[in-house]
């Protein structure tokens, strides 16, 4: 068939008679049939096919070529930022703005807190930490939240896993769209201790 022809002339990766098949069966059925088709050449050509009464269809052709460029560039920046929010030795959570739940906590934080993070998401404060802690804790987020503004902690003492005690700071910065809307609460914990001894040496 033609659509056949078209397909195999272009060089693509695909059986030219089974594609053309499934098009011209899913157009016999009076349903649209569309694609993204990879060319060799690097071009992403975005193909529809509509049906129309009289039993023929019309197809369209778009270059999305640079949408498709952008979308994987935007892939790999998220995958690294994973990759440097997993690694970083900072603490970094991310709450829910409404419930105050954890939504995300890095490696870091799994060792900060002495849990895994999958006990950790989900849960707000009180389910977590002693009462005390957890009131302190929902305090500044709320604070935060009301303000919309960073709030920095100054350095204090928490008492580690293990029992040590560690010399912290801590931001909490509220995580606004382009709209100015609240889509999470950030928290970044840093253990300062090593560099207070380091300082004082």
């Amino acid at each position: 068939s033609i659509v056949a022809y078209r397909i195999k002339a272009a060089g693509l990766k695909m059986d030219p008679h089974q594609t053309a098949k499934e098009i011209e069966a899913t157009v016999r059925a009076g349903k649209r049939w569309q694609a993204v088709w990879e060319f060799a050449d690097g071009r992403s050509i975005d193909i529809m096919t509509t049906p129309l009464r009289n039993g023929g269809w019309v197809a369209t052709h778009e270059d999305i070529t640079e949408r498709r460029r952008a979308e994987r560039h935007l892939r790999r920046t998220e995958t690294l930022l994973i990759s440097v929010i997993e690694n970083v030795p900072a603490v970094i959570t991310m709450k829910d703005t409404r419930s105050l739940k954890y939504v995300f906590v890095n490696k870091a934080g799994e060792k900060y807190f002495g849990m895994p993070r999958s006990q950790m998401v989900g849960c707000a404060a009180h389910d977590l930490f002693d009462r005390e802690a957890a009131d302190l804790i929902a305090s500044a987020d709320r604070e935060v939240l009301l303000s919309g503004r960073e709030l920095f902690a100054r350095e204090y003492r928490v008492n580690g896993p293990d029992g040590r005690q560690r010399l912290v700071n801590e931001r909490r910065l509220p995580i606004k769209d382009d709209k100015g809307d609240l889509q999470c609460l950030l928290s970044v914990i840093a253990d300062v201790t090593d560099a207070k001894w380091t300082d004082s040496v």
